[in-house]
């Protein structure tokens, strides 16, 4: 899978670059997301291929 910036608007979120980013997690890809202190990366916890890529990732 190939990395993508997709940039979604706070005040006026585009339904179209969520809906590609929920596509992104429903194929068992992982995501990069601002919380109010740091970066998050995240995952589809019921994608047990994708929490393993995870924990590869975290090194858990």
């Amino acid at each position: 899978m190939k990395a993508k910036l997709v940039k979604i608007n706070a005040t006026n979120p585009q339904m179209n670059k969520i809906s590609e980013v929920v596509e992104v997690l429903r194929r068992g890809g992982i995501i990069i997301y601002p919380t109010d202190t740091v970066y998050g990366i995240g995952c589809d916890i019921h994608n047990q291929k994708a929490v393993e890529r995870l924990c590869k990732i975290k090194k858990y």
